[in-house]
């Protein structure tokens, strides 16, 4: 019995962390830098269709788990992961750098 409720903990937990990171439904909007303001045309956008704006830019993009790849016109793909806690979306960017945005 102490094997079974066990499991079941141990399942229940993982479920929390894997749902806690975020998934393709969450990214679907627009997000602005959380620490400043660069106007309209500096948001990141992803649509449902895998297409979206980065920085007024057309992007392509594929989400598995909490891995984010994302392709501009005629370039190799940008991998990263992110994560959704709270309502900001945190990733590190092509420099290394952990950025942060907030849902508009």
């Amino acid at each position: 019995m102490k094997k079974i409720v066990s499991i079941t903990l141990i399942i229940f937990s993982l479920c929390l962390i894997l749902t806690s990171c975020g998934s393709k439904k969450d990214l679907i909007g627009t997000w602005a830098p959380k620490d400043f303001d660069l106007g309209e045309d500096y948001v990141l956008m992803f649509n449902e269709d895998g297409t979206g704006t980065y920085f007024g830019e057309a992007i392509t993009y594929k989400v598995s788990g909490n891995k984010l790849s994302i392709w501009y016109e005629g370039t190799e793909s940008f991998d990263t992961t992110f994560k959704i806690s709270n309502g900001v979306l945190s990733f590190k960017d092509s420099l290394g750098e952990d950025v942060f945005w907030i849902k508009k």
